[in-house]
């Protein structure tokens, strides 16, 4: 992909709205994995775990342990927060907000889970523009090779 940027003040732009065509790109793409056989079912997991090549369990059927609580496949509370800031800081409606996760992915935001969430942040903050509401950082800024990055 290639992109020409008329001044240096558009690079930040330009680069976030070409990571959102990267990253919906490669969602679209987990999305739409084609045919994924059962673990369950064909031996690529045993007693729970992925099994390594070679690995035997001499002929006994092992039990997969059970899929995660959709519970616990939600947002976590750190990307709810951050969610929360960023729309209370550019005053976005709760309608705002379930109308950029449907564009997205189909769903109202409190459906997301964590990946799904993360894709939604870098979006909100793409939206949002430059990180005003992070100006009161209390680390010191990351230096490389002496400079500060």
């Amino acid at each position: 992909m290639r992109a020409e940027v008329s001044s240096l003040r558009r690079l930040e732009t330009e680069s976030a709205r070409l990571y959102r065509v990267l990253q919906t790109s490669v969602d679209a793409e987990i999305k739409d994995a084609g045919f994924l056989p059962d673990a369950t079912k064909y031996g690529m997991l045993v007693d729970g775990k992925a099994g390594q090549n070679g690995a035997s369990s001499n002929g006994r059927r092992t039990s997969a342990t059970p899929a995660p609580s959709a519970a616990a496949s939600h947002s976590s509370e750190k990307q709810k927060t951050l969610i929360a800031k960023v729309a209370k800081e550019q005053k976005f409606t709760a309608e705002d907000l379930d109308g950029i996760a449907k564009r997205m992915f189909g769903s109202c935001l409190a459906e997301l889970d964590r990946k799904q969430s993360s894709s939604f942040i870098s979006e909100l903050l793409a939206i949002a523009g430059p990180p005003r509401f992070r100006k009161a950082s209390r680390q010191p800024a990351a230096t490389v090779n002496g400079a500060a990055a």
